[in-house]
């Protein structure tokens, strides 16, 4: 790991001498430059995307310094642990009043918002000069920060969505090992369905072991599409890259959304109003059986819950997001969060030098390992103590089976009109097909042209 840092370094150390002037420090004042970065958790693992950045602004002063160029960085960041949709907002406006940073932390669904209002510079010429530096990040990931034609972030970090279990309540329901690892491989080839996990969650409620079979989020976010894909859904347009609303699969989408609360009773009708640390505290101290989160709930419940790796690997595993009829595939969801950054910036190529030094091997390794977050690339997927780490490992093989959100300019439109729906189908408002008309009419408002409304 040493040798990839030095080579990493090296590499921005003669790009730097060769394209920077070497003034010698007596003879000149050095000169400061502020580059400001906002990031966000909103968990607290993952800080190190804060940190990162800072050990980057240090590195790179290292660089000038012994390159003798009379440079110094001083960087300014702000993590964001508080609501996604606050941050969002929060973003949304500093741009609005040239107010914004220089780096910003955020969603790749975010790209074809901000881009498309002019928000961000391309950054397509930096990452041709930089090649050397970010060369075997996954051309999958760089695709996500893709938006016409047009590079506009720089792979932060990806993940895995999976539904989380509790292997104890299997074993008190007369489950043996092997028998929970065919479950695995039965949601994997398809043969285990969303009814089934259904139909499980609730045995395991009436037996009495569970308040609940299954919790979700509460909140807006990309986790609820996975079971629309799980039925076989679209969600973009490949030649004409509108956004879908697909009738029929939406009906079978939010008839099962109902029948969690109503027909199993096995999610409360309330869900939406939990908050994350009930959730959390929830699904750890057993009163849930099924948790639909993601990879990096695993670090943030060894750092913020009390569980111990040793309860987490006898109690808790996981599987990918079984399919809901023929139509669908098992799958997982990766969000990958990127650098992007400000059209505004004074300082743009530093700005980029900074992301490059915050993506080497080691500093992402160690935001992946201590975060629940999974490599970016390969250099940093071979390292010994990465392909070590069991939890790790495991999430990393459901990456054969992800797919991400469509980078589109209406996308977080679309996104909240879905979960203000779910809102009403789950609060007893709305049945699976008036959410359909609800969902369909809402779209066809605020989208217009944008959606293809499928019947």
């Amino acid at each position: 790991m040493k040798n990839l840092k030095g080579i990493f370094l090296l590499v921005l150390a003669m790009f730097l001498v060769l394209t920077c002037s070497v003034i010698s420090m007596a003879q000149e004042d050095v000169e400061v430059i502020k580059i400001t970065a906002w990031t966000v958790g909103p968990d607290n693992p993952s800080i190190w995307r804060d940190k990162n950045l800072i050990e980057a602004a240090n590195r790179l002063n290292a660089i000038y310094e012994e390159a003798g160029i009379n440079k110094r960085i001083e960087i300014e960041t702000d993590f964001w642990t508080q609501q996604k949709t606050k941050y969002w907002q929060r973003i949304l406006l500093a741009f609005q009043s040239n107010d914004a940073p220089d780096i910003i932390v955020n969603g790749h669904e975010k790209i074809g918002q901000y881009a498309s209002a002019g928000y961000l510079l391309s950054l397509d010429e930096y990452k041709e000069k930089y090649k050397n530096l970010l060369g075997d990040i996954y051309e999958t990931l760089w695709d996500a920060g893709k938006f016409k034609g047009h590079y506009y972030g720089v792979p932060q970090d990806t993940e895995a969505r999976m539904m989380y279990f509790r292997k104890d309540m299997l074993r008190k329901l007369g489950y043996s090992d092997s028998k929970i690892e065919e479950l695995k491989k039965n949601v994997a080839n398809g043969t285990f369905t969303l009814t089934d996990m259904a139909e499980l969650a609730k045995k395991v409620k009436d037996a009495g072991l569970v308040d609940w079979g299954l919790y979700h989020r509460p909140t807006n976010g990309v986790d609820w599409f996975q079971w629309y894909i799980s039925f076989g859904g679209v969600l973009q347009d490949q030649e004409t890259g509108k956004l879908v609303f697909d009738k029929a699969i939406y009906k079978k989408f939010f008839q099962y959304y109902h029948d969690i609360v109503y027909k199993w009773e096995i999610t409360p009708s309330s869900m939406t109003d939990y908050g994350w640390s009930s959730i959390h505290k929830g699904f750890l101290e057993g009163k849930a059986f099924l948790w639909q989160g993601g990879s990096w709930n695993y670090a943030e419940w060894l750092s913020d819950y009390g569980l111990t790796p040793t309860e987490g690997e006898k109690n808790i595993d996981f599987f990918l997001m079984p399919v809901g009829d023929k139509n669908g595939k098992p799958n997982t969801l990766s969000h990958p969060l990127m650098y992007m950054i400000n059209k505004n910036s004074k300082h743009p190529e530093i700005a980029f030098q900074l992301v490059a030094l915050a993506s080497a091997p080691d500093l992402n390794l160690r935001h992946a390992l201590k975060s629940g977050h999974l490599a970016i690339r390969k250099g940093e997927a071979e390292i010994q103590v990465y392909r070590e780490d069991k939890f790790t490992a495991n999430a990393t093989k459901l990456l054969d089976y992800t797919m991400t959100m469509p980078n589109h300019s209406m996308w977080p439109k679309y996104q909240d009109v879905i979960y203000q729906t779910i809102k009403g189908v789950e609060g007893g408002q709305l049945s699976a097909d008036k959410a359909v008309i609800f969902a369909a009419t809402q779209l066809q408002r605020q989208l217009k042209d944008e959606v293809i409304i499928k019947d």
